[in-house]
């Protein structure tokens, strides 16, 4: 009796665990090309378990033998979106952390100054903070290198004339604007509205890849969104945001500005 009690548990803890793990992997996936890859390996399985329940020898190895092929067309041909998966863990116990050299109060209201102006005057604009993933590849690929402080004039210069970089995003890394003209690549979420033009769909883009924190300036609709982990918070008040900002940037409230 005892016997068959412990196989009952471990049988439903293994269904329970599969479960969740198709369920982490389909909801990764939920909005791209790569959720038709997670319904074929959900009835590809649940074939093969008919197949070896009813005993057909030649059905379950032919499954087998075809199975890698497939796997590997998948990779292949869904590459970017299965990315999104390891994205999607990354999440998973995301933690806000305070940190020391994150952009200072003072150079986040210079920051926050600048979108709203250039969103009264119908101005696009991108603005990224990076935290702690890699951006070099954003930055080296086609940005242009600034390295200067962060001011209220410089940003909107950017944004608010037809200048070379005004198209691009510019990236903040602590107390500096490091780089601006910057090319992100789009999201291919199918999920997202139709109102959100190329610069929320590269917002979102870079946002899915890393933990970064993105700000969109909507020269249509002149509104600020906040992107951070595949995640978008349309029309952001300028009363809230920097309160948004401070926690998705884990920063401290109370530190000084860097001398």
């Amino acid at each position: 009796m005892n016997s068959v009690l412990i196989s009952m548990i471990k049988g439903s803890v293994q269904i329970a665990i599969l479960t969740y793990i198709i369920y982490f992997c389909y909801d990764a996936l939920s909005g791209t090309k790569g959720v038709f890859v997670m319904n074929f390996l959900f009835f590809y399985f649940l074939s093969k378990l008919a197949a070896e329940f009813l005993n057909l020898d030649v059905i379950y190895r032919i499954m087998d033998m075809v199975f890698l092929p497939i796997a590997l067309f998948f990779v292949v041909t869904y590459n970017h979106d299965l990315k999104k998966i390891g994205s999607h863990f990354s999440q998973f116990n995301v933690r806000i952390k305070k940190r020391d050299d994150m952009i200072s109060s003072e150079d986040l209201d210079n920051v926050i100054a600048a979108l709203y102006d250039l969103a009264s005057k119908k101005r696009g604009a991108l603005v990224i903070f990076k935290c702690s993933d890699d951006l070099s590849d954003v930055i080296n690929k086609n940005g242009t290198l600034l390295d200067c402080k962060i001011t209220s004039a410089i940003i909107t210069t950017i944004f608010e004339y037809d200048t070379q970089l005004h198209d691009g995003a510019i990236v903040i890394d602590h107390d500096k604007i490091v780089a601006a003209g910057c090319f992100m690549n789009l999201s291919e979420r199918t999920d997202i509205k139709n109102t959100y033009g190329t610069r929320h769909r590269a917002a979102l883009g870079l946002s899915e890849s890393s933990d970064a924190v993105v700000v969109v300036v909507s020269e249509e609709m002149q509104s600020v969104s906040v992107c951070y982990r595949s995640n978008i918070i349309p029309n952001v008040d300028i009363n809230d945001i920097k309160g948004l900002l401070i926690q998705c940037l884990g920063y401290n409230q109370d530190k000084k500005k860097r001398q």
